[in-house]
Parts: C-alpha cells; structure tokens; sequence
C-alpha cells in the first residue's frame, strides 16, 4: 500500500536524482573498462599463440574502482531517500497525532 506523503525535501530530491544518475554512469564506464581489459588479458602473438598481456593490468585496478565507487554512490542515493522518506513519514504520523489530540 502506498501512501502518498508530500514532501518538504525537494531540493534534496532533485540532488538526489542527479546524483543518483552520475552513480549510474560511473558504474557503467566501470564496467566497460572491466569487460574491454579483461578481453585483453591474452592477446594472438604473430605466431598465432594466445599469451598474457600484463599491460591490461592496469586498467583493471581502475575498472573495478570505477565499479566500486559507482556501486557505492547508488547505495548512498538510496540510503538518503529512505532517510528522507522516513522523515516525510514521521512529519506526517506527528501531525496527525497533533490533530487527533
């Protein structure tokens, strides 16, 4: 059940969706520099033999802080809505305690 509780945070919303995009992006530039170094981890010779390319290496550190750091900037989106979801909330449950008694 959905309760519709109107809200006294819109700038924080709005921060919020912002932020919450850029939590995107960052995840997804991670991932595509994890997927692409990580197929260039063996790499053909000239002689036709598939050998290990230590230079891919170092995209991979950066790859997965770029996941990590993305992953944890959507958890924190989520986190501050449901902090200001609860706030709403209980704004809410003080004002009709307030006018029932």
């Amino acid at each position: 059940m959905a309760v519709n509780v109107p809200t006294r945070y819109v700038a924080a919303r709005v921060l919020l969706t912002f932020l919450d995009l850029f939590g995107w992006v960052v995840l997804l530039v991670g991932l595509f520099l994890f997927f692409s170094s990580a197929d260039q981890l063996f790499v053909e010779n000239r002689f036709g033999e598939r050998s290990f390319n230590p230079g891919s290496l170092l995209t991979l550190g950066p790859a997965i802080g770029f996941t990590l750091g993305g992953l944890l900037a959507l958890a924190n989106v989520q986190l501050t809505r449901a902090a200001i979801d609860s706030a709403d909330i209980n704004r809410e449950m003080l004002r009709l305690m307030r006018s029932q008694g």
